[in-house]
């Protein structure tokens, strides 16, 4: 299976990891640096504002688990906690 990452964006990305760490989720940030802006790429020359897309997307990209034992159970928990976070997201 294929399947390791299910990886989306949002602008509250911080705000949102904490509270699934709060309720047991993990999640992971991959990328918190654009790809022209890791040092292994620092031979090609590009700076910061180069790609600002790019950028922005590493500032707001959230992976959450997915893997091919995943209950129905936890997937509709993962779920309820991220609804449950934009509905008080108000608060951030």
């Amino acid at each position: 299976h294929i399947f390791h990452q299910y990886t989306i964006r949002t602008k509250l990305r911080n705000e949102l990891q904490k509270h699934l760490k709060e309720k047991d989720v993990p999640t992971m940030i991959y990328y918190p640096l654009a790809l022209h802006l890791q040092p292994a790429l620092e031979y090609l020359g590009y700076k910061k504002g180069d790609f600002p897309e790019a950028e922005e997307a590493s500032n707001e990209v959230l992976s959450l688990p997915i893997f091919p034992e995943m209950t129905k159970a936890e997937q509709d928990f993962i779920i309820k906690e991220i609804k449950e976070f934009y509905e008080f997201s108000h608060l951030y």
